[in-house]
């Protein structure tokens, strides 16, 4: 919780990868004993000031996938941060893993923790089972091996993986405050397992009441994805939000498709070629709206 270190004065490429991490953990705070060097991000100068905001950003837009996961660790307890080993149960190479962890069973985090290091060896675990990955910042499928891989880890960010198979909704404009967010839209990315599949869950409340306790005080909805079609449905309560989804990206895209439509109305789209992802734009549909 205390990044950068409650004794004692980081350097500021260490500060900067403790805050990459941090922000993967569910208390971030940067926190320090008075005697302590100031250490705001700004304090560090550039370009580590660029890079700390970057590490502070990826947490601001992953804010929806952490509520989400909380009200999940609220009704079931599962944690929302985990070893690898509670959702590879079956892996025993991930059994003494220590240096990864996962945020919910879709990210997989592999920190980095030593000065001049700029690549990681990194175990994906789900080879047997053909489990797929997808590099969360170059968007880059990769499937697993019984080995190691080596990742590069430059300066600007640590390695981040989203699971095959799942749906993460975004919040990607960023403002002063998660207040002032509330009412943004969602950008959902999609990242298909080994059968073209995916399915993630959203959940929403007022974020400041205790209403959620009510059926009509919060909601969540199911995002599945299936045969090229992304589909959405209510699995439990009717707390309507104006948020809107406004982009959809499509990871592991081989080839473009001849259209995109929702109902009767077609969407404007287009392919990264050097990445496979396919970027649908402005669907204009509310995040707890039914659609297909």
């Amino acid at each position: 919780a205390d990044v950068g270190g409650f004794f004692g004065n980081p350097s500021p490429e260490l500060f900067t990868r403790w805050m990459q991490v941090g922000a993967y953990q569910p208390f971030f705070r940067s926190h320090a004993h008075l005697d302590s060097k100031r250490r705001e991000p700004w304090v560090f100068g550039e370009p580590w000031t660029s890079r700390i905001r970057k590490a502070i950003e990826s947490r601001y837009r992953l804010l929806p996938y952490w509520y989400t996961l909380f009200w999940f660790a609220h009704n079931t307890g599962a944690p929302p941060m985990r070893p690898i080993w509670y959702d590879f149960s079956k892996d025993e190479a991930v059994f003494s893993i220590e240096n990864q962890f996962m945020v919910g069973r879709d990210l997989l985090v592999a920190p980095v923790t030593d000065q001049n290091k700029f690549s990681m060896e990194v175990y994906l675990p789900g080879y047997v089972d053909g489990e797929v990955w997808y590099n969360s910042e170059t968007l880059e499928m990769i499937r697993p091996s019984l080995s190691p891989i080596t990742v590069a880890a430059p300066i600007e960010s640590i390695p981040v993986f989203q699971r095959g198979g799942s749906v993460i909704a975004k919040q990607m404009r960023l403002r002063r405050s998660t207040w002032a967010m509330k009412n943004d839209p969602f950008t959902l990315f999609v990242a298909p397992d080994k059968n073209g599949s995916a399915e993630g869950s959203l959940y929403l409340d007022d974020g400041e009441s205790y209403e959620f306790r009510e059926e009509s005080g919060h909601v969540l909805v199911r995002y599945r994805y299936q045969n090229f079609s992304l589909s959405s449905e209510l699995v439990g309560g009717s707390y309507e939000f104006p948020n809107l989804i406004e982009r959809v990206v499509v990871l592991g895209v081989q080839r473009t498709p001849s259209k995109v439509v929702l109902g009767n109305a077609e969407l404007e789209f287009s392919l990264d070629k050097r990445t496979s992802a396919l970027v649908v734009r402005k669907p204009n549909v509310q995040a707890t709206q039914m659609f297909s």
